[in-house]
């Protein structure tokens, strides 16, 4: 009986320890967010120790961890510039976001993660450690294998150059594809040509005069179209199907196997 009453004490004063704890969290969020972390993560702690009587104490200090880890996050990200501390503290923001159900978090960490991977990935690029920049840029397309900078810079890691302008044996090699183009100017004919009168229906002679402008520009964009509807067509020979819907899938289940190498 003795035992008993001394056990319930202890757990009310352990308690009551988890809800001052809390509460001085509380405040010093109010005036320091970031260091307030530390002090919600050693209420938890206390909550943890205490067990099933403080849970709704560790619920709340739950609930506000995933935004100060992402805060914190950022803040390492974008102000301090420190890449390495910005992952670890976003991969705890993660996993209290997925605790707690928080899907926006959720979705702000990703893209924070996605940013952060990116300049690791550049970083070592421009260092020559190409295995580490092809992890970090895998590490981003693992988050979103949509993302088009990292797919074209794990491209670039592969190969330094593209002198061979995309195309290699009449088959892409992941490159961009370049393309030059050239035209002859309009020519200028004093002999007139052979022509018909569209009113009379008459043969008569074309007029003479001099072609001195210029047609590029105007050229440039009919070559840009040309060269968008002959890639459209070998794409939908790769990907091709019955709707948008269909050839988007088809295009990323590929895009899937290609980075699982």
């Amino acid at each position: 009986m003795i035992m008993a009453v001394v056990s319930l004490v202890l757990s009310a004063q352990t308690k009551n320890e988890a809800i001052k704890s809390f509460n001085e969290s509380v405040e010093l969020m109010k005036s320091d967010p970031i260091s307030s972390i530390g002090s919600f993560e050693n209420c938890i702690k206390i909550c943890e120790q205490v067990g099933d009587s403080a849970e709704d104490i560790r619920l709340k200090a739950a609930q506000v961890m995933p935004g100060l880890y992402y805060q914190k996050a950022y803040d390492l990200l974008t102000n301090d510039k420190k890449v390495n501390e910005s992952l670890v503290v976003s991969k705890k923001a993660l996993a209290a976001a997925d605790e707690m159900g928080n899907t926006r978090i959720k979705e702000n960490t990703q893209k924070l993660m996605v940013s952060a991977y990116a300049s690791m990935g550049s970083g070592y690029f421009s260092a020559n450690d190409n295995e580490k920049a092809l992890q970090a840029f895998d590490s981003v397309l693992a988050i979103n294998p949509d993302h088009l900078a990292s797919i074209y810079n794990k491209a670039l890691t592969y190969r330094k150059t593209n002198n061979a302008g995309g195309i290699e044996g009449g088959i892409s090699n992941g490159e961009p594809l370049l393309l030059r183009a050239a035209m002859k100017p309009i020519a200028t004919l004093y002999s007139p040509l052979r022509s018909v009168d569209i009113i009379t229906k008459k043969p008569v002679k074309a007029a003479v005069e001099r072609s001195d402008i210029c047609r590029v520009p105007s050229a440039a964009v009919i070559g840009e179209a040309m060269v968008a509807i002959e890639l459209t067509k070998i794409f939908l020979e790769k990907f091709g199907g019955d709707s948008m819907r269909e050839i988007t899938k088809n295009y990323k289940a590929y895009t899937t196997h290609i980075n699982s190498f």
